[in-house]
């Protein structure tokens, strides 16, 4: 797609979402800013955010225009503007900061609430069987960090982020705080069971009958 006219009447028309490049090869290709093209690629990109954010799990959106918002600094930086208007540039590029650091956050709470992406974390695989051997009785939280050989601190943090992504539910029990699993992890032991023990009446059934002639 070729770059976007940042000298079109109004560049946001021919503006696609899509294709975050055709805007860093349309800044790349500029000398120095003017305010014409900052105030454009101010507002294509703001719109581009806030689509962006509103769309759920669009993990890789928000990435590329994360990358997109810091390229296109680095591509015109602050000291190879004119001084008339640095000033204008550094107030953008402080506003453009604050648009990355929207998206990192959102990525970040995503990161946090998604189940895959939590049982994915060093030490929760650890977390997850433990609770599991245990179901459905709940583990008593104190004696997670000698079954798993981790810090109290690295268990407190292991229990939130599990918690977070509906992993497994803490509660008290008989004065003692203790952990469950819950969701994807409680769901896929039954699944699991059923799974083994149809295999076994198979091979139960297949003996039974004995070898075919």
């Amino acid at each position: 797609m070729p770059p976007i006219d940042l000298n079109a009447v109004n560049p946001l028309r021919s503006a696609d979402a899509d294709d975050p490049e055709a805007l860093f090869d349309a800044v790349q290709a500029m000398p120095q800013w003017t305010e014409r093209s900052l105030h454009w690629v101010d507002a294509i990109a703001t719109e581009w955010v806030s689509d962006a954010l509103a769309a759920p799990a669009n993990r890789e959106g928000w990435a590329e225009l994360h990358s997109l918002l810091e390229r296109v600094q680095l591509i015109q930086p602050l000291a190879a503007q004119s001084e008339t208007l640095r000033p204008t540039v550094e107030a953008f590029y402080y506003r453009w900061d604050a648009l990355a650091d929207l998206l990192a956050a959102r990525a970040h709470r995503h990161d946090r609430h998604d189940p895959a992406q939590i049982e994915s974390r060093a030490h929760m695989p650890q977390l997850r069987d433990a609770l599991r051997a245990a179901a459905p009785q709940p583990l008593p939280v104190g004696e997670l960090p000698q079954r798993l050989a981790l810090s109290r601190s690295r268990v407190s943090q292991l229990l939130s982020l599990a918690e977070a992504a509906g992993l497994v539910v803490r509660g008290r029990e008989n004065g003692q705080r203790v952990v469950r699993t819950a969701g994807q992890w409680t769901n896929a032991e039954p699944k699991r069971a059923a799974a083994e023990q149809s295999f076994k009446r198979s091979r139960r059934g297949a003996s039974l009958l004995g070898p075919c002639p």
